[in-house]
């Protein structure tokens, strides 16, 4: 029987049997930084590319911080620099971000 689960390395939600992935590879390793953390403060991310990691980083790190800082400013001002794990170039990504509105409907009784 299968299920789905998290991979351990790289996060990513996958079909499992058992307790093995069945076809799971993860996506390449990068580094990502903001611009304001320190030049050693380095996070992996599996991304296919550059700027996914870019992306996948600036999700994590505005989840992760619960203070959203990123989508409450739409990303204005925010940079993220991203290399190859143990280089030392790295490309530089500007970020911006948006909120996704959600609406719920909740059906009501005649004499509400």
């Amino acid at each position: 029987m299968s299920t789905f689960g998290h991979c351990p390395v790289c996060r990513e939600y996958d079909i499992l049997v058992g307790s093995r992935f069945v076809v799971h590879r993860c996506k390449p390793a990068w580094e990502c930084r903001l611009e304001t953390m320190d030049a050693d403060d380095w996070r992996t991310v599996y991304a296919a590319d550059e700027e996914i990691a870019a992306e996948k980083f600036a999700e994590r790190y505005d989840c992760e911080s619960a203070e959203y800082s990123i989508i409450s400013s739409g990303g204005d001002g925010y940079f993220i620099f991203v290399r190859k794990p143990d280089a030392s170039e790295a490309k530089k990504f500007s970020i911006s971000a948006e909120s996704v509105p959600h609406y719920t409907a909740i059906e009501c009784n005649e004499n509400s």
